[in-house]
């Protein structure tokens, strides 16, 4: 393939023309654009708001994926890898958005556990303090008390009461002077 010399100068010539003829077009009265000097003020500002929008985003993911595991491992009996993850959430409850409650599975998690224990052996003591972290308002709340309840002993030592009036002990008065003891207002 024969390149011609003439082929090569007529494009560069055209080139050159084309430039030439944009150059004619806008002549040296270039328009300026208008010019906006925003304070540095505005870029702080911009850019804690997208540290603030990003971190809570990975955040909130995070927190998705740690309730998605522990939900995983709830579901296949594995209780101790479910508390020992939900324990340590690394997710503040700040960022805790919609979704599962972390606290809700761990409560859940260490219920199921303390109730598999138990079936093991009635008597297992670690069971009845798993029971006992389950936090008041949880709704495995009132089942871990019922249990806790049911496999306690009460205590051999009883604790006795006397009422003391004008500097001396008395005898437990019965019910309803008890009662009546209430009721009176005091001098």
């Amino acid at each position: 393939m024969d390149k011609d010399p003439n082929d090569a100068e007529s494009r560069s010539h055209s080139q050159h023309h084309s430039y030439r003829i944009l150059q004619d077009a806008i002549g040296d009265n270039i328009p300026s654009s208008p010019k906006f000097k925003q304070p540095m003020v505005f870029d702080i500002l911009l850019a804690v708001g997208l540290l603030v929008a990003v971190g809570g985003f990975t955040s909130g993911l995070i927190r998705i994926y740690v309730t998605h595991v522990a939900k995983d491992n709830i579901n296949q009996h594995n209780y101790k890898a479910a508390i020992n993850i939900l324990k340590r959430n690394p997710v503040p409850d700040f960022f805790s958005g919609f979704g599962s409650d972390p606290n809700e599975l761990l409560n859940q998690a260490l219920y199921l556990d303390a109730i598999e224990k138990l079936e093991e052996d009635p008597n297992n003591q670690t069971a009845i303090n798993q029971l006992n972290k389950i936090n008041a308002g949880s709704r495995f709340f009132s089942h871990a008390q019922q249990l806790i309840n049911e496999k306690t002993v009460p205590s051999d030592i009883k604790l006795e009461q006397s009422i003391i009036k004008e500097g001396k002990a008395e005898d437990p008065p019965d019910g309803e002077k008890l009662k009546e003891m209430l009721d009176e207002p005091e001098d």
